[in-house]
């Protein structure tokens, strides 16, 4: 399982992330669609992985973040899905 610190350095990481990429410039420049897709893709799939890990220390969070990315309570469970490509479906509709 991974540690606290460890679980907020990927945050923080993912937080710089979106700050570098600039989604929000992104996604006003038509040409950039494809790159815009990689780095929603990237941030989601992170997300996804937050959410098994912080299920054990914040059960509700966890809840409440499965919910907005369509992942089940049984699919958070399984640790060896954490790494899993598909943890959040393509093609899932988010919530807000």
């Amino acid at each position: 399982m991974a540690r606290p610190c460890e679980v907020w350095q990927l945050i923080g990481e993912a937080n710089r992330f979106v700050v570098k990429s600039e989604p929000w410039v992104l996604a006003k420049d038509p040409t950039q669609a494809g790159r815009l897709d990689a780095v929603l893709s990237a941030l989601v799939r992170v997300l996804g992985m937050v959410t098994v890990l912080i299920q054990p220390v914040m059960p509700s969070t966890a809840l409440a973040m499965a919910g907005h990315l369509g992942l089940e309570l049984p699919e958070l469970i399984g640790w060896e899905r954490l790494g899993a490509a598909d943890l959040v479906r393509p093609g899932t509709a988010l919530g807000k």
